[in-house]
């Protein structure tokens, strides 16, 4: 889930930007047209500074009402967009610019199509109907695509978006993606985040979940909770954890996850990032569980005494002028700590753990390379879970 949110929090400002630059382009573009089939921007009103064109069938402008509008293969151009439709038109007096008819917009990698446009210059408030934006990587795939029928810009930073459908499949146009999320309406404010009410996720056009409500933050990092986790062990029997995502600064976060075991009780995860300069960065996790755990009757059940049990994993590294210090540190409370609570198969298999100081310093030798390292290592037993009749020997509880 974290990394739909990351791609549904672009796609969201992505057609932000969109609502937010094409009408402009088309405000100014209407308010310079006469009747020459090109019009440059130096005549009427002064809604921008970059120089554009507007080439139409036809152009018309009543000056004295305010009122200009181009009609028939219209393009709107200006460096780094362009807008075609097939009608444009604006409105001094109401400060209002409309595009209709199989309006097309394109600035940078991105590709805007929809009904119709309606916005209010300069504020550029108003709506989008059945839009549909495609952002595209430098081989003209699409890396992301988002539809939607109206898209409304409430105010400078806050839009609401009714029917859309988000994927980043690259499927071609015409055909079904092979994953999408489509959401009942978004409200979206793009200094904290977008909340999505009733999304669905399709796989194949097939329905797999539904949610109520999904947070998508946008901007800069932000605290907050993130998508809970579940899963399911013989060991430690289903697992439920609530991540909190808090930011400490702008090089430090911090993820906290309180989790619940169905047959070993309860615990927490601790992961701590960091990169205060571009020389030195860690990550490191602390996880601690009250074992209730007890194996009797070839299965576990919460019918043990409670123990503390705790495991410690980080990595740091600091870049030299000519070197590095790298720390690899892994800590367990007890022996079977891994065979019990690791959350992959081959992780609980390890029959050891290993922390390591290394400290690399690079020497120019003959030919150009060359280099030292110095090494001290530490190595700790872990028993496995094997194939067995009975538990691993429970931890004494620590002091």
């Amino acid at each position: 889930m974290a990394s739909s949110s990351a791609w549904l929090g672009r796609a969201l400002l992505a057609l932000a930007l969109c609502g937010a630059q094409a009408p402009a382009a088309r405000a100014d573009g209407v308010a310079t047209a006469s009747t020459a089939t090109t019009a440059p921007s130096r005549r009427g009103l002064p809604t921008g500074s970059q120089p554009f064109s507007v080439e139409a069938d036809a152009l018309f402008a009543l000056p004295k009402a305010g009122r200009y509008r181009a009609e028939g293969h219209v393009v709107v151009r200006r460096p780094g967009s362009e807008l075609r439709a097939d009608r444009v038109t604006f409105d001094e007096v109401a400060k209002e610019a409309h595009a209709e008819g199989h309006v097309t917009a394109v600035e940078g990698n991105t590709v805007l199509t929809c009904e119709s446009v309606r916005m209010k210059i300069p504020e550029l408030v108003g709506g989008i109907e059945q839009a549909n934006l495609r952002i595209k990587d430098r081989q003209g795939r699409d890396e992301l695509v988002v539809q939607a029928d109206l898209l409304e810009r409430l105010a400078p930073k806050v839009l609401k978006v009714e029917g859309a459908t988000f994927t980043a499949c690259d499927c071609g146009e015409g055909n079904a993606p092979s994953w999408k999320i489509r959401a009942m309406s978004a409200d979206i404010d793009l200094e904290s985040g977008a909340l999505l009410t009733v999304p669905i996720f399709y796989v194949l056009d097939v329905p797999v979940m539904v949610l109520p409500l999904f947070y998508v933050p946008l901007g800069p990092r932000r605290s907050g909770l993130l998508t809970p986790r579940f899963g399911y062990s013989p060991v430690t029997g289903f697992k439920l954890g609530q991540p909190l995502y808090l930011t400490l600064g702008r090089s430090w976060d911090l993820t906290l996850t309180p989790f619940y075991l169905s047959t070993r009780g309860g615990g927490g995860d601790l992961e701590l990032r960091y990169a205060p300069t571009r020389d030195t960065t860690g990550s490191w996790t602390v996880q601690a569980v009250v074992d209730v755990g007890e194996f009797k009757d070839e299965q576990w059940s919460k019918t043990g005494d409670p123990i503390g049990r705790f495991a410690l994993a980080g990595r740091h590294n600091t870049r030299l002028e000519r070197g590095a210090v790298v720390a690899d540190v892994n800590v367990l409370g007890d022996p079977a700590y891994l065979g019990d609570f690791a959350e992959t198969f081959v992780s609980r298999q390890s029959e050891w753990t290993r922390s390591r100081l290394t400290y690399q310093q690079a020497e120019p030798a003959v030919g150009g390379a060359g280099g030292r390292a110095c090494s001290c290592c530490r190595t700790s037993a872990a028993s496995p879970t094997p194939t067995r009749t009975g538990p691993p020997p429970r931890p004494e509880r620590w002091r």
